[in-house]
């Protein structure tokens, strides 16, 4: 189970309401294909344990569907060579990158198949394009990277009558309603466009640029090394090719406008809507360069590109004996001897943790099919969630960190997780943590993580799982829906030797992700009775409650009360918590003299982040 496809795919595809199941947006668009796909699954009551296959195997099934059918006989009157469309297609299937193959990014193929169409429409001027290309419109309701072919169908329209026009204005139609969607959703905070200080101007001069150095690169292929100005030269002198190419020979025509305009568009989303990456520093295209969905497109153009030069050699030599073959040697010279193909056999090996097998989707399988709630679901990559009445109560982890060897102690391997007290008044479910066996094979992993709550009563949490040489993560937690109120100390004992991920920032801090809910309804009631039965651990969970708002309407004067309560039987959190409420002015008027106070009797008491406090106060030495 990959990202968005659990919390957001399943989810909506299991909701009550059909504008939820079909157009319920993701990072701000309407993503269609995915959600129909999604709710055939849903309308079939499949089982939560199949959902992950079905998708998966769904998406390597419409990826094949959308690029394959290059290789159908009504493209030869794109190109004529069934060995150079075969070769097209490989190009395309192996170099793109593992997300871009996953379900929740399948289209974008999309461009490719569009691409075709254009081409084909423009090629074949004796017959008009067949009913199925009526599927161009519905791709575009999916990515917003598939836009970057719609400027080429547009000028295609203008060039070709017949259904190509109808095609491009219900498509334009379909573009205008899904980037009003996308308004609406950056006006609500649903974005993931990137916003910086570079004028309109200078993004579009960004994205000439780029074209140009895209074009180098592609043809240098993916492990060449050299600085911005060889590409930009090299990017040049093929662009100028091309042009000469284009004025030249008709029958090339199409493929060259659709590739050339792939590259362009797919640099000019890329500067208007990534700005903060793609400036001009030129890092996207020059350093750690690879073929991820935010390029896949432009490689898309570059491939037609290539294949229509092939296909122009082909036409010269084809009065010669092997002359048919021209195509297919020219193509693979280019693939081949630039690394492409070798590029895409090592992007296309298995991932290993923490991208790949951390996923707990099967395990809980049961749980999420009989509603169990709350309920907490790492899935790939960490440290994604799966959760129902369930949130991290800790930042995601780093994916940068160390490992360090966990050492015997009488109690066995232990593990003691730092818990700060911002999470104190949560209630725990699960607890997450990435690991990687002390040994060099697969290994049969055991522990059991021992949390204390304020009332000094120890839960125990199991966890156990064959985890590989690799590495993976461990999740300690209950399958019945319990939950932990209120807990302050966790320490994990192993019964063999392991390796733990620290974070590489923050050395003390293991790469761990604790998993709750911030209140149960439930449980509010039960917190204040205790609380006014004098129980201090209680009066510090409804200090913490009031003064964020959890469960309770926010009131952070109301807090300041419960936490005068516990402090004053001397309970150290309440008291630093009471401190940093002086400290701060919020929900009491500032008094820093009496904020020193209570951090110093807090301190006296073992709070460790009044401590840090204090040393942070204390006069430097000149």
């Amino acid at each position: 189970m990959w990202a968005e496809m659990g919390p957001n795919y399943f989810d909506n595809a299991n909701a009550t309401s059909l504008y939820q199941n079909f157009f319920a947006v993701d990072a701000g668009y309407v993503p269609f294909p995915q959600r129909i796909v999604a709710y055939i699954g849903a309308l079939f009551s499949m089982p939560a344990v199949s959902v992950p296959y079905y998708y998966n195997w769904m998406s390597v099934v419409l990826i094949s569907l959308l690029i394959c059918s290059f290789l159908i006989e009504r493209f030869r009157a794109v190109i004529e060579s069934d060995g150079l469309r075969f070769l097209v297609v490989i190009a395309i299937l192996m170099v793109a990158d593992f997300e871009s193959r996953t379900f929740i990014n399948f289209t974008y193929f999309s461009v490719f198949f569009i691409g075709a169409v254009i081409a084909l429409a423009l090629n074949d001027r004796k017959n008009d394009l067949p009913l199925w290309a009526w599927l161009v419109p519905f791709l575009f309701v999916s990515k917003p990277a598939v836009m970057t072919i719609l400027p080429v169908l547009v000028f295609a329209a203008l060039l070709r009558p017949g259904r190509i026009r109808a095609i491009a204005v219900v498509s334009v139609l379909a573009c205008l309603l899904q980037i009003a969607r996308m308004v609406v959703s950056a006006n609500t905070g649903w974005t993931p466009l990137q916003h910086s200080d570079s004028s309109l101007f200078y993004k579009g001069y960004l994205a000439l640029v780029y074209t140009v150095t895209l074009f180098g690169r592609f043809l240098l292929g993916p492990d060449f090394q050299a600085a911005f100005g060889t590409f930009a030269v090299v990017g040049s002198l093929v662009l100028a090719i091309l042009g000469l190419a284009y004025a030249k020979v008709n029958k090339a025509r199409p493929l060259l406008l659709v590739g050339v305009g792939l590259v362009a568009f797919t640099a000019l989303l890329n500067c208007l809507a990534f700005s903060l990456v793609w400036t001009d520093s030129f890092q996207p295209v020059v350093a750690d360069f690879r073929i991820s969905r935010y390029v896949l497109t432009a490689y898309i153009g570059f491939v037609f590109v290539v294949a229509a030069c092939a296909a122009i050699l082909t036409s010269a030599t084809a009065r010669f004996r092997f002359g048919r073959l021209a195509a297919v040697v020219i193509f693979s010279l280019w693939f081949i001897g630039t690394g492409w193909a070798s590029y895409g056999t090592k992007i296309s090996r298995q991932w290993v943790a923490p991208g790949l097998g951390n996923s707990y989707w099967k395990e809980f399988s049961g749980a999420i099919d009989q509603g169990v709630t709350p309920l907490c679901v790492p899935i790939d990559p960490f440290p994604w969630l799966y959760g129902r009445n369930c949130e991290r109560l800790t930042p995601l982890a780093e994916q940068d960190y160390i490992l360090k060897q966990i050492k015997k102690s009488d109690e066995g391997y232990l593990l003691e997780v730092p818990v700060s007290a911002s999470v104190q008044s949560r209630n725990l479910v699960s607890i997450a943590l990435f690991i990687k066996p002390a040994s060099d094979s697969d290994s049969d992993i055991r522990g059991r993580a021992l949390v204390e709550d304020m009332q000094g009563q120890v839960h125990e949490l199991h966890a156990r799982r064959v985890l590989p040489s690799t590495g993976g993560l461990l999740l300690f937690t209950q399958l019945s829906g319990q939950y932990i109120e209120s807990f302050k100390r966790i320490r994990i004992v192993f019964e063999q030797s392991v390796d733990v991920a620290y974070q590489r920032s923050n050395q003390s801090q293991p790469s761990s992700v604790l998993m709750g809910t911030k209140y149960m309804p439930e449980s509010v009631g039960h917190i204040l009775r205790r609380a006014v039965d004098g129980d201090v651990s209680a009066q510090l969970v409804l200090g913490r409650m009031y003064s964020e708002g959890q469960g309770v309407a926010k009131n952070p004067g109301e807090g300041v009360n419960w936490y005068m309560k516990a402090a004053a039987a001397n309970n150290a959190e309440a008291q630093y918590w009471l401190a940093r409420a002086y400290d701060t002015g919020v929900g009491v008027v500032e008094n820093k003299v009496e904020a020193s106070a209570w951090y110093q009797k807090a301190a006296l008491n073992g709070s460790k982040d009044a401590v840090n406090v204090l040393e942070r106060l204390k006069p430097k030495a000149k």
